[in-house]
This record gives C-alpha cells, sequence and structure tokens, in this order.
C-alpha cells in the first residue's frame, strides 16, 4: 500500500500534495456518497449527477490515487483497505468544512 495513505493525514496542511493537485472536490463528494450508500445509483441519485458520471469520476480519483479504492460484490460496493482510509480523511476534512461554516 501507498506510504502516504497508511495513517492518513492529521491535519490540512497534511494532506499530500498529489491529492491536493490532482482530485476534485466533486469527486470526494462522490466518493464520499458512494461509500455512505454502498451504491453507485444511490450516491448519484443524491448527488443528481447521471450514474455514467458517477462511475467517470470515481475512476478518476482510483487513477489520482494509484490504487484501487472500491470493491464490488454483486450489487453493494464497499472501500478497500486504501478506501477506508480516504474515506475516513474525506469525513474529516467535510467535518471540518462544516465547523467552519458553523463558526
Amino acid at each position: 500500500m501507498d506510504q502516504r495513505l497508511v495513517t492518513g493525514p492529521k491535519a490540512a496542511s497534511e494532506i499530500p500534495e498529489f491529492i491536493v493537485r490532482h482530485t476534485t472536490m466533486r469527486q470526494l463528494q462522490i466518493f464520499e456518497a458512494i461509500v455512505r450508500n454502498g451504491s453507485f445509483t444511490r450516491a448519484a441519485e443524491e448527488l443528481f449527477l447521471t450514474q455514467p458520471t458517477v462511475s467517470m469520476q470515481t475512476k478518476k480519483l482510483t487513477d489520482a490515487f494509484g490504487l484501487p479504492l472500491l470493491t464490488q460484490i454483486g450489487r453493494q460496493v464497499r472501500p478497500t483497505e486504501a478506501g477506508e482510509i480516504v474515506y475516513s480523511t474525506i469525513r474529516e476534512m467535510f467535518d471540518s468544512l462544516n465547523n467552519l461554516d458553523a463558526a
């Protein structure tokens, strides 16, 4: 596994540069919704996107990390070990942004 993902960042300043340079906030939102919903289709519906758009953006995010982030078993989608770390980091980032908004 890529050493940059092993522990996850502890603060926004520790988010690896490759993530900042090669991903978009929308891709992170899509990934978070897929993991939370366990489905590309439900994530697409929630975000008012088409399922092909969700799939394409997820592929771009996966390519940026260079690691598989999701695994599909039947119709159920689950994060890989790397995907769990990415998901946790995204949740922390989104929670921090929500806290800024509430302040």
